[in-house]
């Protein structure tokens, strides 16, 4: 005789399939969406292509001082959002299964366990230690000009120092209107094609020794950079070269000046090579000529806030931070006065139209007695990999002002 099937057993497998797909559903989608974000492109804000005529490593694409890396997968708060719609998502499917009985509760429970253990997760992430660096940025443009800083730089290894000019065409689109000229120093930088020099490399300085950063410590060297591109699009590739100063050098307080001109950038440093220029770079498109920028030629006519940084590159083994270690030891930058001096009919004014002297506390704007807030922003930041807090800017009476970088466990 055929077994009779009763039709409540049918209607209880066809609810239990229906439960397991729905117990799977929100894990499925959230493991979808982390799958498809570790295959995703990398950002698009990616410096462009290095004027170096050295090899550069696959792909042919430098990435800038506020990415430099394909960056990590997911951002922490990514993955804490899709965890949490997970954890959500489980819940509610253990809250609807309950109500189907005892036959049901094991699979219920299993959901039940994996809403804990993700909410454990998302717990654990939350409570990782934070990178929090500081930056101080002009609410005022400046064009051609003469800026000049003086300041101590951090020296920890995996920390970017930033005293430079820069402007996006429009709030985040890294990728449009690129303009900056810049110093860094970034002490673990290992970017071993990039291109050094030392000696007198001004423009009426012999001889220049030209090299690669490989093999040496970019400890010993500042960075300095154009980057340009057009309005409309991304920026053309930059000009970085690591000119050599010594360690030791940056463990002092020195005063860092760039000039700035519609066909010329000149950077130069207190008792540097007569205290005459030691670098300059001139529009041009020879990759293996450190004194030509292919990004000049965009900045014509355009205006760049003065930015003053100290922060994490998040451990990334290359442009951004180098050495592939996170900064633990808590450090800062200091700097004591920043003065801008503009261009007027081709000559540099004799009068600042910005300064402020942080140690005493005198500021200038537009020839007149100003103030801190007046003429500076503490900046908030989370975008990966420049994680700011404006708190951890201070200006302190006799010192400076400080940037610190916090290692928060």
């Amino acid at each position: 005789m055929a077994q009779r099937i009763r039709p409540q057993h049918f209607l209880r497998a066809n609810i239990a399939e229906r439960e397991r797909t729905f117990l799977l559903a929100p894990n499925a989608l959230a493991n979808a969406l982390l799958s498809a974000r570790r295959t995703a492109p990398s950002s698009s804000r990616s410096r462009a292509p290095s004027q170096s005529s050295f090899p550069i490593p696959s792909p042919q694409r430098c990435v800038s001082r506020l990415e430099r890396s394909s960056l990590r997968d997911m951002c922490a708060l990514e993955h804490i959002i899709v965890i949490i719609i997970m954890a959500l998502a489980n819940i509610f499917a253990f809250l609807v299964r309950i109500r189907s009985g005892y036959l049901y509760m094991k699979v219920s429970l299993l959901s039940f366990g994996i809403a804990l253990s993700t909410f454990a997760l998302t717990t654990n992430m939350s409570a990782a230690p934070q990178q929090l660096g500081a930056e101080a940025r002009t609410k005022q443009t400046f064009g051609n000009g003469k800026l000049v800083m003086t300041l101590q730089p951090s020296t920890e290894a995996g920390i970017i120092n930033g005293f430079f000019m820069l402007k996006f065409n429009g709030a985040g689109r890294w990728d449009y209107g690129w303009t900056e000229v810049d110093f860094e120093y970034v002490p673990g930088n290992n970017d071993a094609w990039r291109p050094t020099a030392e000696g007198s490399c001004g423009p009426n300085g012999q001889p220049c020794q030209i090299g690669q950063l490989n093999g040496q410590s970019a400890a010993d060297f500042i960075s300095v950079n154009i980057i340009g591109g057009p309005l409309t699009g991304p920026p053309v590739r930059d000009s970085q070269v690591f000119y050599r100063l010594g360690r030791a050098y940056f463990e002092a307080t020195n005063t860092y000046t760039f000039a700035w001109t519609p066909d010329q950038v000149m950077w130069s440093a207190s008792g540097v090579n007569n205290n005459l220029p030691f670098m300059y770079q001139n529009p041009g498109n020879q990759q293996n000529d450190i004194h030509q920028s292919a990004g000049l030629n965009f900045l014509a006519g355009r205006q760049m806030n003065i930015r003053l940084n100290c922060y994490s590159g998040l451990g990334y083994n290359g442009s951004f931070g180098g050495t592939g270690v996170i900064p633990t030891a808590n450090t800062e930058m200091v700097v004591q006065m920043v003065a801008f001096y503009p261009l007027i009919n081709g000559q540099f004014s004799a009068v600042p139209s910005m300064s402020s002297d942080f140690v005493n506390g005198k500021y200038t704007l537009n020839n007149a007695a100003s103030t801190f807030d007046a003429i500076w922003d503490k900046i908030l930041s989370n975008d990966n990999p420049v994680y700011l807090r404006p708190e951890n800017v201070s200006v302190q009476q006799g010192k400076g002002l400080v940037l610190s970088y916090k290692y928060i466990r």
